[in-house]
């Protein structure tokens, strides 16, 4: 999972961990699924995202391809707390300062999809460390929306989700200090409503702190189609 090895069990300047909003949200956006299957990108996954990225891998799970074993709950949940656990170090080690820990989840679940190594999940650590979560917001909505090269409207949805939940975060603990506009680099599909099936209507949030409005798109929750994902190494 992600593009880098799992971290070793020590954290950087700031000793954070993933609280149960991480994984409530992985497990509404990922799905739990009982066999290996594609991804959409052409990865092998298995269990809530867990994707399956060398020969080794695929070999250890080649069992539970589908009409073969069946990869219960209770394993995939396992899986899941292990792949969060080295993902919240990974990002923690990114850290310089404690932030909220609702902002700290949101580059976490974004992590998770996209890798700890991401340019976006850098650029939203950096705003941290700068005091600036608007510009950290900002950083999450501009990431990755393809995958196997082919662009995702289930992963548009996801980075606009990642940024509301960083900024809601932000507003409950005094708002974001910079706006999101169509002036921030970032997806364009947060600065003009998005139509057709992909769209879903989405609806434009204000949310006001500081002084500033930080506004972003969000969307009824919907099932992620298979392929909603970005490439992760397992």
């Amino acid at each position: 999972m992600g593009f880098c090895t799992p971290a070793p069990d020590t954290y950087g300047a700031v000793a954070m961990r993933a609280s149960p909003a991480v994984f409530a949200f992985l497990r509404d956006w990922e799905k739990y699924v009982d066999h290996v299957y594609d991804d959409g990108g052409g990865t092998p996954t298995i269990g809530y995202g867990h994707s399956l990225q060398t020969d080794e891998q695929v070999q250890k799970y080649a069992a539970y391809r589908k009409g073969g074993k069946v990869f219960s709950k209770e394993q995939a949940e396992a899986l899941l707390q292990s792949d969060v656990a080295w993902i919240a170090k990974a990002v923690a080690r990114q850290l310089t300062r404690t932030v909220p820990q609702g902002v700290f989840d949101a580059v976490v679940v974004s992590a998770f999809n996209t890798g700890p190594n991401a340019r976006s999940v850098h650029g939203a650590t950096d705003a941290l460390n700068g005091g600036d979560t608007g510009a950290a917001a900002a950083a999450l909505a501009g990431g990755a929306v393809t995958s196997g090269g082919k662009e995702m409207g289930g992963l548009s949805r996801r980075r606009q989700a990642e940024a509301q939940m960083l900024l809601s975060a932000a507003r409950a603990e005094g708002g974001a200090r910079r706006t999101v506009s169509s002036s921030t680099p970032s997806r364009p599909s947060l600065s003009s409503s998005t139509g057709g099936s992909d769209g879903g209507g989405l609806g434009l949030i204000a949310l006001v702190g500081v002084g500033v409005a930080a506004a972003i798109f969000v969307g009824p929750p919907r099932r992620r189609r298979k392929g909603s994902r970005a490439k992760r190494i397992a």
